[in-house]
C-alpha cells in the first residue's frame, strides 16, 4: 500500500525525498502522476470539472494535444502551483537538484547569506524546468540556481566546444561556443536570457546586456 502524508488537512500520496516520477517530461506522463498525489485534495475533484481540454486527453497516450497551449498551461501554471501548495514545511515540489527530470518533494537549502546569489540570467530546458544562472567576476565560471528549490551549485567551468559537439539549435557561424559544465549541466551562454538589470563579461571579454528581443546576443 502506498503511503501519503497529511498536509493543510488532506492525505497527499508522496514521501518526502522521494521520487514522484521521473525520467520523463512528457505532460501525458507527469500530469497523470500528479494528480494521483493529490487525488484526495478538493483541487483534483474540481480539475475534472474545469479543464476539459486536459480531461478529453487523459488516457490517450498519443494524442497530440498533449502538447496544446491549454494543456502546458495547466501543468506549469496550475497544477505546479498545487503541487506546490501541498508541499511539506521546509520541502519543495519541483525537479531534484541534481536531476532535471526527477520530480518530488525534497527538501530546501537556504542561500548562504554571505555569498548572495546574482541573476545575471536564466536557462530554459525544457517548458516547466531552467536555471538561474550567475557569472562569476571574471567570465571564466558560473553557477547555477534551481528556482524551485534555492539550491546552488558550486562554480562550475565555463568550455569552449567546438561546432561539431554543438547543439543544433544554436547558432554555428562561430568556430566555438561558451558552454556552462559541459559534461553535465551543458547550458549554452549563446541561449541564456540575459536580465535586464544585470550585465556579465563572458570568457572572450564581451560584455552581455539584456534585450526585450534577443536577449542573449546583445553585448559589445
Amino acid at each position: 500500500m502506498q503511503k501519503a502524508m497529511k498536509v493543510n488537512g488532506f492525505e497527499i500520496y508522496a514521501e518526502k525525498d522521494q521520487s514522484v516520477i521521473s525520467s520523463t517530461l512528457r505532460p501525458q506522463d507527469l500530469i497523470p502522476a500528479f494528480l494521483h498525489v493529490i487525488k484526495d485534495t478538493p483541487e483534483y475533484r474540481s480539475f475534472w470539472f474545469n479543464y476539459p481540454e486536459v480531461v478529453e486527453v487523459m488516457g490517450v497516450e498519443d494524442d497530440p494535444r498533449w502538447e496544446s497551449e491549454a494543456v502546458l498551461d495547466f501543468l506549469n501554471e496550475r497544477l505546479m502551483d498545487i503541487m506546490a501548495k501541498y508541499a511539506p514545511d521546509g520541502y519543495y515540489f519541483g525537479s531534484h537538484p541534481g536531476n532535471g527530470s526527477d520530480y518530488g518533494y525534497w527538501k530546501q537549502e537556504e542561500e548562504i547569506e554571505d555569498d548572495p546569489f546574482v541573476v545575471h540570467g536564466t536557462y530554459a530546458w525544457s517548458n516547466a524546468c531552467g536555471y538561474e544562472i550567475q557569472i562569476s567576476e571574471d567570465g571564466e565560471a558560473a553557477r547555477l540556481r534551481m528556482p524551485e528549490s534555492g539550491k546552488v551549485t558550486d562554480w562550475l567551468e565555463i568550455e569552449w566546444i567546438e561546432d561539431k559537439e554543438w547543439n543544433e539549435d544554436c547558432d554555428d557561424g562561430d568556430e566555438l561556443h561558451a558552454v556552462i559544465d559541459p559534461e553535465h549541466y551543458n547550458v549554452p551562454l549563446d541561449l541564456v536570457d540575459v536580465s535586464e538589470n544585470e550585465s556579465w563579461t563572458d570568457p572572450a571579454g564581451g560584455v552581455h546586456y539584456g534585450d526585450d528581443d534577443d536577449p542573449a546576443a546583445m553585448y559589445e
